[in-house]
């Protein structure tokens, strides 16, 4: 691609042109050599094991396929209400303003198809929403009208094991030649947001700065992040990446057992 970006991306991702998808970052391995020994049924406590503490960027979950090419279809038959993410962080129209660009979002559950940030952002607050704490938020969630524009989305968000209530559930749209610039989303190091790619253009590049290791995305796969590590984007192709973004409260048995078995995954 022409695409001109700015240094600090152009720094970040030097070498994805000579990056191996096979390389194993060393928070896996450390993770994997450091892993405590568990009773058979101490199935909640490995996996919080996994989650909160093992420190590892990323879990590819070990879900069946979907049809993500029909919910790719659906995303983009939306894409047009999509608005700019984040758009206190910077101001997209500055050349010299330091942030991201072609960064969309567009959310299905929430508090509106336009309040794509957490209950206590600025942005949502200046959109008039108040609430003294998440549980408030929360009472507030709703499917949008997004969701019913999309039902085969809503099926595949419904059909994840564990979820027994959503909080945010995000499309997530990043223009050709976009970025998002480096950054985390907490201080806590432990796997975060479920995130789904709906596709992801061959040259799409989701770096995890921490670790020195590119996230390896395809179509239809789901990832927990760690997004307490400092990552950051980079969509050099002429094709829109779609992804989504899940948050809500999970657990229980069928929970567990996904994390333990994507886990195991990593093992063999």
């Amino acid at each position: 691609m022409t695409y001109q970006y700015p240094n600090i991306i152009n720094e970040v991702f030097k070498d994805r042109h000579g990056y191996s998808f096979d390389t194993v970052p060393g928070a896996f391995i450390d993770a994997i050599f450091n892993e405590p020994k568990f009773p058979e049924t101490a199935k909640f406590r490995k996996a919080k094991w996994i989650t909160h503490e093992s420190k590892i960027p990323w879990l590819v979950l070990d879900l069946p396929e979907f049809d993500w090419k029909a919910c790719y279809d659906e995303a983009m038959s939306v894409y047009d209400e999509a608005i700019q993410h984040r758009s206190n962080d910077y101001d997209e129209n500055d050349p010299n303003d330091y942030g991201h660009r072609g960064w969309r979002s567009l959310t299905l559950h929430g508090l509106g198809k336009h309040i794509s940030q957490h209950w206590d952002a600025k942005d949502v607050v200046e959109a008039g929403f108040k609430f003294n704490n998440e549980d408030e938020a929360r009472k507030a969630y709703h499917w949008t009208e997004i969701a019913d524009k999309c039902p085969k989305t809503v099926e595949m968000i419904k059909s994840i094991p564990g979820y027994f209530t959503y909080d945010r559930v995000r499309y997530m749209f990043l223009e050709p030649g976009g970025f998002i610039t480096p950054h985390n989303d907490y201080e806590h190091d432990k796997l975060g947001p479920l995130n789904i790619s709906l596709n992801n253009p061959e040259n799409c590049y989701f770096k995890m700065i921490t670790d020195n290791a590119y996230v390896p995305w395809k179509p239809g796969r789901f990832i927990k992040m760690n997004v307490g590590h400092k990552h950051a984007v980079m969509n050099d192709t002429d094709e829109v990446r779609v992804h989504m973004i899940v948050h809500g409260q999970y657990g229980g048995s069928d929970y567990e057992d996904l994390i333990l078995n994507s886990w195991k995954k990593i093992n063999e």
